[in-house]
This record gives structure tokens, C-alpha cells and sequence, in this order.
């Protein structure tokens, strides 16, 4: 029953440099605890990082600057306070992606950008019946591979805005709720 409970909430704003091949964006998570544990550190997944595009500018945790640790693609937030069982947090991430020349799911070609799983999203925290026999307690760290299925996510919500310094073709998941001109606003 807890894990019905409010999935994680991403707002994200960015902006395409088309050309360029860069992404600058603001992601900001709301996050509750539905682990039997308190926390003391929020862990991402960031594909980006994988490639070595991704560049981390600032990171906040209840709009209160933390230093972050990236190892590989897991990012690392630690929390300013500890968050017990049910509680509440806001992360906010402000990034750059520079999207590398190449084919697959992450890159860019002369006529097609494709960035699959460029958000950095929130790690799965292993808890109850998220714990198979062997596991360990924690958040799930595995390191991203570029074949197969990467990682996993926990479902969640997300509101994204995309600001292009050109006009584009966009595929997307979610429902497009708005758009004009350069500017789609997308929810899921």
C-alpha cells in the first residue's frame, strides 16, 4: 500500500541548442520516503554521464546548495537533514548535456537528435518487498551499460518543458498539453 503513495514528481524546464547539440535544463524532484528507512542521501541514475556529456552546474535539496558526488553514471545527493520514513524533499538539478555525435538511443546525427533517458532520474531504494533474497538494504547502484536495459526507475510524474533556438519535429512520451512556436510543454 505505500508504494501507492505519491510517486516522485519531476518538473524539468530545459532549453535545445539544436546545432550545438546542447541541453541546458532544471530538473526539480519532489520526493517522498516510502521506504521503511531514513535516508540520508537521494541517488540518481544520469545516462549522460555515461558518455561524458553530462556536466552538473548546481544541486540543491530543499532549495539548500549540497555538494554532490558523480561516480560513473550514480549521482549522489547528500541530504542536508535526514529523512525519515513518509517525509518529504525537493531536489533540484541544474545541468548541461552536450550530446555527442553518434547513433542509438543517446546521440546526434546530421538530421536527428535522439535522447533517450538524458534526466537523470532517481534510483530505485530496495526496501520490503523491493528486496529479493541476497540483496542488501539501499539504493540500487548499478552502473549504466550501453546495451540491454540499462536500469530501471520507479514509475513516476513528469512535467517537462522544452525551449528549441529552432523550430523542430518533437517525438515524445506523455501528452503534448501545449505548444507554440519553439516552446512544447509535455506531460506524463
Amino acid at each position: 500500500p505505500g508504494l501507492a503513495a505519491s510517486p516522485p514528481l519531476y518538473s524539468v524546464e530545459a532549453s535545445l541548442e539544436y546545432g550545438a547539440g546542447l541541453v541546458t535544463a532544471r530538473e526539480t524532484v519532489a520526493f517522498t520516503n516510502l521506504s521503511s528507512q531514513t535516508l540520508e542521501s537521494l541517488v540518481f541514475n544520469v545516462t549522460p554521464a555515461f558518455y561524458g556529456a553530462f556536466e552538473l552546474r548546481r544541486a540543491a535539496v530543499n532549495a539548500l546548495e549540497v555538494e554532490h558526488m558523480l561516480g560513473g553514471s550514480i549521482l549522489e545527493l547528500p541530504l542536508p537533514h535526514s529523512l525519515p520514513p513518509g517525509a518529504s524533499v525537493v531536489a533540484s538539478l541544474d545541468f548541461k548535456i552536450a550530446v555527442p555525435r553518434q547513433g542509438g538511443r543517446f546521440g546526434r546525427g546530421p538530421q536527428v537528435m535522439a535522447l533517450g533517458n538524458w534526466l537523470p532520474l532517481l534510483a530505485v531504494y530496495r526496501d520490503g518487498r523491493l528486496l529479493s533474497e541476497g540483496q542488501e538494504r539501499g539504493w540500487e547502484r548499478g552502473q549504466y551499460v550501453d546495451v540491454g536495459d540499462a536500469f530501471f526507475s520507479q514509475s513516476a510524474d513528469f512535467l517537462v518543458t522544452l525551449r528549441s533556438d529552432q523550430p523542430l519535429g518533437v517525438a515524445h512520451t506523455g501528452d503534448l498539453v501545449k505548444q507554440e512556436d519553439t516552446v512544447w510543454v509535455f506531460e506524463a
